[in-house]
């Protein structure tokens, strides 16, 4: 049948039917650790990082408002920022890019 596909596992050949979801599955990607993005939709409150900028660990990049709470986003690690691609007030999708890290 033209349907089954065949994998090995363990050092023998199996063929099964994959399902249409399993083939629709959107393939893992690694993490970015220059890109900082939403983890939530919401609003950005405020923005306290310009391009240049060198932050430490754990300072507060941007403060993202998302269902009445006010979420401050931290970077990820030590850097300098290369990029801002979000303003106040503008509203984020999750998953958005919203700081780049050189």
């Amino acid at each position: 049948m033209d349907d089954l596909k065949k994998f090995n596992l363990d050092d023998t050949e199996y063929e099964t039917r994959l399902s249409y979801k399993f083939l629709r599955r959107k393939p893992y990607v690694p993490e970015n650790p220059r890109l900082v993005q939403a983890e939530i939709p919401g609003v950005i409150q405020a923005l306290l990082v310009k391009p240049g900028q060198k932050v430490k660990r754990g300072e507060t990049l941007v403060v993202l408002e998302a269902m009445k709470m006010k979420n401050p986003i931290v970077a990820p690690r030590d850097g300098i920022v290369r990029a801002v691609v979000v303003s106040p007030g503008q509203m984020v999708a999750k998953g958005q890019l919203m700081v780049e890290f050189e």
